[in-house]
């Protein structure tokens, strides 16, 4: 991963290579899903480092790693975990979302949850819940997450209905604490989020799904008040939360300098 620097000018200030201190991680892929500034003015980077761990790393302006660790489900030879999202919180812990596919013994059955966890300042888990609505077979993903101004979090995502192979877009709402406050689906549109998620003027919530209609893709916009509320919505009944069990570790970088030329 290369991190880089520029003035306001554009001119390279610093451009260096971060590669993880891992033996276990060496040549794996690596992706960002998310970056963001904090508001201590550090960097928040998180995603997936491989096929089984997601990750988060903070670090200054300068790419000097502060802090970072890796996650993964309790059977790493089975589960496969990225994160899609995270946010720092007003006391500096973090909550941080997406996903991870749970396969069984045979790996016949890929089952794709949503996942949710708080972390203390450092990373570590201070709790942690995975995503299931409706049936056992259906898959869900949560993409985007936005604070509202009671500082509760709104986040995106879809669920895959197994017995009519639909995909439909959802919204949600939940405290610091991971307790739901309200759930809705929109399942007169038939298609999945997208990295986006944001708060409207009059305190409600805007996202744009791709839907699928007549074998295309056409792009469609659902814009609720601040209960969820639209003329597409539907509460979802149930239950929706359950408690998941990971494996965390600290994750070490280094960082080397990094020759590059503007072209």
């Amino acid at each position: 991963m290369v991190f880089q620097r520029r003035t306001y000018n554009y001119a390279n200030q610093t451009t260096s290579k971060l590669r993880f201190d891992d033996a276990a991680l060496k040549n794996k892929f690596t992706r960002i899903h998310t970056f963001k500034f904090n508001p201590d003015s550090t960097i928040l980077m998180a995603g997936t480092v491989d096929s089984t761990h997601a990750f988060i790393a903070i670090t200054d302006t300068l790419g000097n790693v502060r802090w970072s660790r890796k996650y993964a489900g309790l059977d790493t030879k089975k589960s496969r975990f990225t994160f899609s999202d995270a946010s720092m919180l007003p006391d500096s812990s973090f909550l941080v979302m997406g996903y991870v596919n749970e396969l069984n013994i045979t790996n016949a059955v890929n089952n794709r949850r949503g996942v949710m966890l708080r972390l203390d300042k450092k990373g570590k888990i201070l709790w942690s819940k995975r995503l299931l609505i409706g049936d056992v077979k259906n898959q869900t993903w949560l993409n985007r997450m936005v604070s509202d101004d009671k500082g509760n979090f709104v986040f995106n995502g879809y669920y895959n209905d197994s017995t009519n192979q639909k995909d439909i877009p959802m919204l949600m709402k939940a405290d610091i604490d991971g307790k739901i406050i309200w759930k809705k689906k929109y399942d007169r549109i038939i298609g999945t989020s997208g990295d986006n998620v944001f708060k409207t003027q009059d305190d409600g919530i805007g996202t744009f799904v791709m839907a699928y209609e007549n074998n295309k893709f056409v792009p469609s916009f659902i814009k609720t008040d601040g209960d969820g509320e639209s003329s597409c919505a539907v509460g979802i009944e149930d239950d929706t939360w359950t408690d998941i069990s990971l494996a965390t570790d600290t994750l070490k970088w280094t960082k080397q300098t990094y020759n590059t030329k503007t072209v």
